[in-house]
């Protein structure tokens, strides 16, 4: 399968766009138009440390934010649309 990111990593686009200055964490999130959720994450104290993955529905990925106080502690889940 293949998926396109329309618009690239632009944070005006992203579903969710959070970037920590303090470690350089970023995670961007896109809703592409099959419904799917793209995410791109890059953590530099991470092995790899650029992660792009894909949530099949808005539900799957809402619920694998939960514990992720570096991204929840930016954004309010619940908002997620």
């Amino acid at each position: 399968m293949v998926t396109t990111l329309r618009y690239g990593i632009d944070e005006n686009e992203a579903l969710v766009y959070v970037f920590e200055p303090e470690e350089c964490k970023l995670h961007a999130s896109f809703k592409q138009d099959d419904g799917k959720i793209l995410i791109v994450e890059h953590i530099p104290a991470n092995y790899p440390s650029f992660c792009i993955a894909t949530f099949e529905s808005i539900k799957e990925y809402k619920k694998s934010l939960k514990g992720v106080d570096w991204i929840t502690s930016q954004v309010k889940v619940s908002s997620i649309k």
